[in-house]
């Protein structure tokens, strides 16, 4: 057994304590916010892609880019926005008509209704390669 001496304990023990309490780099890079990037679909609605982040991170986010919500899949066709949540197990489809003054969001469990089957769903990085980073599509 190597004898220990109280002095080198308590010195081992101050170097790890500073190393500890001192911000790491990593630590410093992240941020409370995610920092997006966004295309533009319709009715001011967005796109956003999470930079920073693997794997690709997408986000619809509502107009005024503070209501953002994660999604797999979208599609579009004036004036509808179709986004499927991440879910794998029971996917849910969340729709939007932007041609409404409210612009409110239904969420459907199973399937989508007929009229809305006939939009194409792209998944979000496909997507997003469709999308024009200085036009809306209306």
């Amino acid at each position: 057994m190597i004898p220990v001496t109280p002095a080198r304990v308590i010195l081992t023990i101050s170097v790890l304590a500073t190393a500890l309490a001192m911000p790491s780099r990593a630590a410093e890079k992240l941020s409370w916010h995610p920092k997006l990037i966004h295309r533009q679909l319709g009715g001011g609605y967005t796109l956003a892609l999470e930079m920073d982040r693997q794997p690709k991170t997408f986000f619809l986010c509502a107009p005024g880019k503070t209501d953002c919500i994660s999604t797999k899949e979208v599609g579009w066709k004036k004036p509808f926005i179709i986004i499927r949540s991440g879910a794998v197990m029971q996917p849910s489809y969340g729709v939007i008509d932007t041609s409404s003054t409210a612009n409110t969001k239904h969420w459907m469990n199973k399937s989508l209704e007929s009229h809305l089957k006939t939009i194409p769903l792209y998944p979000a990085a496909v997507a997003w390669e469709k999308l024009s980073p200085t036009r809306a599509l209306w």
